[in-house]
């Protein structure tokens, strides 16, 4: 219902922080396929290539695409090495 009344895939403007919100929102509600879509339709609103790379490596991983998702999150810490959300994505994952 929610996604279908803000209509979230096609507003513009949005910041990064709302689009890391919106993410993990949809992720942790299963919403997986929507999370994808939503990153499709915000990609030019996402502040970085590395931000990408670790929002799309938090919905693999999700998906229980393990191998994926690290080549994501290393993708990540290349094109940001300071990126610390994704360190930690990244070091817990290899943990596992």
């Amino acid at each position: 219902y929610y996604l279908k009344e803000q209509d979230i895939y096609n507003q513009s403007g949005l910041e990064s922080i709302d689009i890391i919100e919106i993410t993990f929102t949809l992720i942790s509600f299963d919403f997986l396929d929507e999370a994808n879509r939503f990153l499709v339709f915000q990609k030019d609103n996402i502040s970085s290539e590395a931000m990408y790379s670790w929002l799309r490596g938090g919905i693999l991983e999700r998906e229980g695409q393990v191998a994926l998702a690290i080549t994501f999150y290393k993708n990540c810490l290349n094109l940001d090495p300071e990126n610390k959300p994704c360190q930690i994505d990244y070091d817990r994952l290899i943990r596992e």
